[in-house]
C-alpha cells in the first residue's frame, strides 16, 4: 500500500511463508505455501512470476534481479530472474547467506562450511562447524566448532582430604606381650599396659581408616561416572584463513541454551 497516495491496499498473494522486498520497493520475492513455491511480484506490472518449486530457503539480491535457493532435495541453485538456473551443489544442509547481490554464497554441507561464486568452484572454509554467527560482505565469517568430551565427576569435586588419606596407613593389631620375654612381673605389667593403650589406639585408628575407605569408594565412583559436555571454540575467518578467537565455551544446558559467545 502506498503511504503517499490515498489508495487501497493491493493484495499480492496469500499463504506466505517468507518474503523480501527489493531496495527500490518494486519487486517482492516470496515463498508461498507448503509446496515451497517461489514467486516474484512486479509492483509496476502488477504481475507475479513463478521462479521455482519445492524451495526450502532462498536469498534474493537487493535489486531483486537474482536469487539463490535450495530445494527439499538439498540442491543449491543460482538464478537470474527471467534466466536459467545454475546448479551450484547438492546435499546442502542449510543456506546461510548470499552477499554482494547473490555472488558470494555461504552454505553448509556434510557439516562443512563452504563459499561459492556462481560459475566458479566452491571453497571450503571450515570442517565440522557447529554454527555461524556473522557473515560479512567482505568475506569475513565468525563460526563455532563443537567437541563433545566425557568428563568424570571427580573433575568437579574439591577433594581437600586427598593428600591426608593417601598418606594414611592401614592400622595393624599390636603384638600381644609374652610373659616369658620379661625378667620381672613389673616389666611385664608395664608392657601389658602399653599393649592395652596400643589396642585403644588401634580402634581409634581403625575408625579413621574406615572413613578413609568410604572416601576412597566415593573417589572411585567419581572417577567411574562421567557425563558428556559440549565444548565450543569460536573461530574468525578473515577471507583467507581461520583464527581461533576463544576456546572452551560450554553450554549451560542442552534444553535451555544460553549463548556465551554472542
Amino acid at each position: 500500500r502506498s503511504l503517499v497516495k490515498d489508495n487501497e491496499a493491493e493484495k499480492i498473494d496469500s499463504e506466505i511463508e517468507e518474503y523480501a522486498v527489493s531496495q527500490s520497493g518494486t519487486l517482492v520475492t516470496y515463498l508461498k505455501g507448503y509446496d515451497g513455491l517461489l514467486y516474484q511480484y512486479d509492483m509496476k506490472k502488477g504481475e507475479k512470476e513463478k521462479l521455482a518449486s519445492d524451495v526450502d530457503d532462498f536469498y534474493v539480491s537487493e535489486d531483486g534481479k537474482s536469487v539463490v535457493f535450495y530445494n527439499y532435495e538439498g540442491n543449491l541453485y543460482y538464478m537470474p530472474v527471467g534466466g536459467d538456473k545454475e546448479k551450484l551443489d547438492s546435499d546442502v544442509y542449510s543456506l546461510l547467506a548470499a552477499r554482494n547481490n547473490c555472488k558470494d554464497i555461504y552454505y553448509v554441507k556434510e557439516g562443512n562450511l563452504y563459499y561459492i561464486t556462481p560459475g566458479e568452484d566452491r571453497v571450503k572454509i571450515a570442517s565440522d562447524i557447529d554454527d555461524t554467527y556473522r557473515i560479512y560482505d567482505s568475506g569475513e565469517v565468525y563460526y563455532t566448532t563443537r567437541e563433545t568430551i566425557s568428563k568424570p565427576y571427580a573433575d568437579f569435586v574439591v577433594d581437600d582430604m586427598a593428600a591426608a588419606d593417601a598418606s594414611f596407613v592401614e592400622p595393624e593389631w599390636p603384638d600381644y606381650p609374652s610373659w616369658w620375654d620379661y625378667d620381672t612381673d613389673e616389666e611385664y605389667d608395664a608392657a601389658y599396659e602399653e599393649y592395652q593403650n596400643a589396642v585403644d589406639a588401634y580402634y581409634d585408628a581403625w575408625d579413621e581408616w574406615y572413613e578413609v575407605q568410604n572416601r576412597n569408594y566415593i573417589r572411585e565412583d567419581l572417577e567411574y561416572y562421567t557425563f558428556d559436555q559440549d565444548v565450543y571454540t569460536l573461530h574468525y575467518f578473515d577471507g583467507t584463513e581461520s583464527h581461533v578467537v576463544a576456546e572452551n565455551f560450554v553450554s549451560y544446558d542442552n534444553e535451555y541454551y544460553y549463548s556465551t559467545y554472542d
